[in-house]
């Protein structure tokens, strides 16, 4: 059902569109990746925490899926499972704020000056 929900989205575009968007798509995959191995490398070095557990840490992905993974990998489930509840806690409680302030922040931007 979802595949056929996110298809039914591409219906009507032209070869164009969903080029760039594909192109996009790839781009910001690999920005992704390459923060995500830069923040586990870093870990590894400062914590002394496996790359494989600091990798599954920060990666972007569900909780439960990266947990199955670190599961499977043999890594610590743990480690990885508080990051990623860390992470959306975070987010729950930081983000309606955050975007409470920019939302004010552009409705003074346009306002007319008087």
């Amino acid at each position: 059902m979802l595949g056929v929900t996110i298809g039914c989205a591409f219906l009507g575009i032209t070869l164009k569109e969903f080029t760039e968007t594909i192109s996009h798509t790839l781009a910001f995959l690999v920005m992704v990746v390459a923060v995500t191995y830069a923040f586990a490398w870093t870990i590894e070095i400062v914590a002394g925490v496996s790359f494989v557990s600091a990798l599954l840490a920060f990666a972007p992905g569900g909780q439960a899926e990266m947990s199955l993974v670190a599961a499977a990998t043999g890594v610590n489930v743990a480690y990885v499972a508080v990051h990623h509840l860390i992470r959306i806690f975070l987010v729950l409680v930081c983000a309606p704020p955050l975007f409470s302030l920019i939302r004010r922040h552009r409705n003074r931007k346009q306002r007319p000056q008087t």
